[in-house]
C-alpha cells in the first residue's frame, strides 16, 4: 500500500497577515462610521441650539454646513477609504500567498528529513565514500582557497 503525499492544510488557509488585515479594515471602517454618525448627530444638535436661541433656520445651516457638516462627512469618508485599501491588501495577501503555495508546496515536519538521514542519503549517492569528503563546510573550502 503507497503512502499518499499529504496536501498541506496550511496552504489552504488564510495567512494570518492577511486574517489581521481583513480584521483591521473591519474595525477602522466601524469607527469612521460611528464618526460619520456623530458629524450628523452633532450637527442636528448645533442647528437645533442655535435656532432655539432665535436665529433663522436658513442662516444657520448655510453658515454650520460648510463650516461643521461637509468637513465632518469628509474626513470619515478619507477613513473608510483607507479601511477599503487595508482590505485590498489584505486580498493581494492571501491571493499571492495562495498562488506562492502552490509552487512551492510548504513543508510538514513528516516531510523534512532529520540531518543523519541527509547525510546517509548523501553518503549513499557517493557510493559509501567517506561521508565527510563528501559533506564538506563551505566555510572550511573558502578558507583553503584563500590559502
Amino acid at each position: 500500500m503507497e503512502k499518499q503525499p499529504k496536501i498541506s492544510s496550511r496552504s489552504r488557509k488564510t495567512p494570518r497577515s492577511s486574517i489581521f488585515m481583513y480584521v483591521m479594515s473591519i474595525v477602522i471602517a466601524l469607527v469612521g462610521i460611528a464618526y460619520i454618525i456623530n458629524s450628523i448627530y452633532y450637527f442636528k444638535t448645533t442647528i437645533a441650539n442655535y435656532v432655539a436661541q432665535g436665529y433663522p433656520y436658513e442662516l444657520v445651516a448655510s453658515e454650520v454646513i460648510p463650516g461643521q457638516l461637509l468637513p465632518g462627512l469628509l474626513q470619515p469618508l478619507g477613513i473608510i477609504g483607507i479601511a477599503v485599501v487595508i482590505y485590498g491588501a489584505a486580498l493581494i495577501n492571501h491571493k499571492l500567498s495562495r498562488y506562492l503555495n502552490s509552487i512551492v508546496p510548504c513543508e510538514t515536519v513528516e516531510d523534512v528529513a532529520s540531518p543523519a538521514t541527509a547525510i546517509e542519503e548523501i553518503a549513499q549517492k557517493a557510493n559509501d565514500q567517506d561521508v565527510t569528503a563528501v559533506v564538506s563546510n563551505p566555510a572550511e573550502d573558502s578558507k583553503e582557497e584563500n590559502k
